[in-house]
């Protein structure tokens, strides 16, 4: 049975179409070396009168319609627009690869055929000039290869220069769709630039140090672009060392210690120093399997993000997250996605097994500090940031922390805790602050965005947000809560634990993109008239009147208290004492300080 014969309403659908469209047609299937074709006539009017004839034979491909019919002028050649077809005569139409899908049909290959060439009739008879329409170069055996590709992950050491052939070490982390190799090289005694480079190489940084165990082994050659245009289409194992030796890219007795008496599977072949082709090889078959070659080239990482004046100004921001949590995890994820290049991570705790249902970190990580596990987490995202981690909590701010953080752009506070220390420390040093919280069992969350001189400070903003709820309906329906002691058995329910990671990660990409707007930003008092508090709701609870409902409030009118004392410093103390600055410093040293020493 042929496999059209198995697309019988295929094709039934393909006849009604055609006899819709033209009611008087030529229109016919016929079957030419085991392929089926349709060939017809297309007739085209002109200025003068009467029309053109455009006899066309066009070819099913074995998976249609998923997969695209050619079209072929029949008779004509290249008579008619050369400039839109193949070396084979084939039409390279707009209908193709761009827009094609399983829904259309051989109609809409003819009318798209039928607009090319009256495209084409119109240039003929006014002179109109070059016709635009789609062109494309018909892709080769080797182009049509590279499109199923397997991904070729260099290692940093190089090939040497005097040799076409030799052997890699490869392992293979996802089963064959990614080999990553390294090439054997004649070194007795690896120098010390030798060993550093391969300890500093990015690659390492996101594929680990597996291929240094891995007892695989492959062969790379080196070939010429001719020749991988050839090899592609070898698939007979003994045909392919035979052209390798007839193109004196490879000796026979080389294929014999290299490929065959290892049994060797993988066969790479380089040209210029790029991977370009995989072959795959099957002795029990003697046969060879094709792929492309996809190589990983780092520098592209932000090569996608739109607007190449911004990158560069975030990947020069520091930022320091305090709490590398189920929210914490996920904002410096995101800001390195963002372009953030140096970040600096706080926590004293572990990742431990239930932590991961939640974390941006994965069971690999698990018993590693937080700030570890996130720093490996981040480095395999983009290998050449920077990441300092602080392994202690945070219930004051000591030096050694200080004098690390006090030089970000931006401090978040991702523990909804101690907003009151970092409150005051990012006042003095005059560094904007986020503060994320996620309400209890996760039924929404809040942001608080701090900008020393812009805004309150913390306790002023969070005071006033705080008198501004309780006049909101439901203030008093706050969702009740139950504290379970997980390290004792007890019978009953157990409620969902707060912070879920889908509610969590809501609050964290809000808070991303509010920090993201400090940083990109060129003048900070914008953010005087910006909404620097944002209320998130999953579920209709406390104030939250609909389901995933965002609340803005305006901060425009929010001032300092009078007697803040982190807005307003020492100033606020000699007010409220009614002493000069030296009065109480006197006092401090005669008084307290004395007694200290004492």
């Amino acid at each position: 049975m042929k496999w059209w014969e198995d697309k019988k309403h295929i094709f039934a659908r393909e006849k009604i179409r055609l006899n819709i469209q033209w009611e008087s047609n030529d229109f016919e299937f016929f079957i030419r070396k085991e392929l089926l074709w349709l060939s017809g006539t297309i007739y085209l009017p002109t200025k003068i009168g009467g029309s053109i004839k455009f006899p066309f034979e066009l070819k099913y491909p074995q998976n249609y319609p998923f997969s695209i019919p050619y079209i072929y002028p029949k008779g004509r050649e290249k008579d008619w627009v050369g400039n839109h077809q193949f070396i084979s005569t084939a039409f390279c139409l707009d209908i193709r690869d761009k827009t094609w899908n399983s829904s259309l049909s051989a109609v809409d290959i003819i009318k798209s055929l039928e607009k090319l060439l009256l495209a084409a009739i119109d240039m003929i008879e006014n002179k109109t000039g070059k016709l635009d329409v789609y062109e494309e170069v018909e892709p080769t055996k080797l182009d049509i290869t590279k499109r199923i590709i397997r991904c070729i992950v260099p290692f940093p050491l190089p090939l040497p220069k005097d040799s076409t052939i030799g052997k890699f070490d490869y392992f293979s982390p996802m089963g064959e769709s990614r080999i990553i190799v390294s090439p054997i090289l004649p070194v007795e005694k690896p120098n010390e630039d030798y060993l550093k480079k391969i300890i500093e190489s990015e690659y390492l940084k996101i594929w680990g140090i597996n291929l240094f165990f891995s007892k695989n082994v492959g062969t790379w050659i080196k070939a010429s672009q001719n020749h991988l245009n050839t090899i592609v289409f070898i698939e007979d194992l003994n045909k392919f060392v035979e052209f390798l030796n007839n193109q004196q890219i490879l000796t026979v007795k080389e294929a014999q210690e290299k490929i065959e008496k290892d049994k060797t599977e993988h066969v790479v072949f380089i040209t210029d120093n790029k991977a370009e082709l995989y072959a795959k090889i099957n002795h029990k078959d003697s046969k060879v399997e094709y792929f492309g070659c996809y190589n990983p080239d780092l520098t592209q990482l932000n090569s996608r993000t739109p607007d190449f004046k911004k990158t560069t100004l975030i990947s020069k921001k520091k930022v320091a997250i305090i709490g590398c949590g189920s929210s914490g995890s996920v904002i410096a994820e995101e800001f390195v996605k963002s372009g953030i290049s140096e970040l600096t991570l706080i926590d004293d705790d572990y990742l431990t097994v239930e932590n991961v249902i939640r974390h941006t970190c994965g069971l690999e990580d698990v018993g590693l500090k937080k700030t570890q596990a996130l720093k490996n987490k981040l480095q395999r995202i983009n290998p050449f940031i920077k990441v300092d981690c602080i392994e202690t909590k945070i219930i004051t701010i000591p030096s050694h922390v200080s004098e690390i953080i006090k030089s970000a752009d931006i401090i978040v506070n991702a523990t909804a805790e101690i907003e009151e220390v970092i409150n005051e420390f990012c006042w003095l040093y005059k560094i904007p602050s986020l503060h994320s919280k996620v309400y209890p069992l996760g039924y929404g969350g809040e942001i608080i965005r701090i900008i020393p001189d812009i805004t309150p400070c913390f306790e002023c903003v969070n005071n006033k947000l705080s008198r501004i709820l309780e006049t909101q309906d439901g203030f008093n329906d706050t969702p009740e809560t139950k504290f379970i002691d997980y390290n004792e058995t007890e019978e009953g329910e157990i409620l969902p634990t707060p912070a879920l990671s889908i509610d969590a990660k809501y609050i964290s990409l809000f808070t991303v993109k509010m920090a993201l707007e400090i940083l990109l930003s060129e003048n900070l008092e914008v953010f005087k008239s910006k909404p620097n508090i944002i209320l998130w709701g999953n579920e209709k609870k406390w104030i939250f009147k609909e389901e995933f409902e965002c609340i803005k409030v305006d901060t425009t009118g929010f001032k300092s208290y009078s007697n803040c004392f982190v807005c307003f410093g020492n100033e606020q103390i000699e007010n409220e004492l009614g002493l000069t600055e030296q009065e109480i410093l006197n006092f401090a040293n005669d008084s307290i300080l004395k007694n200290d020493e004492d």
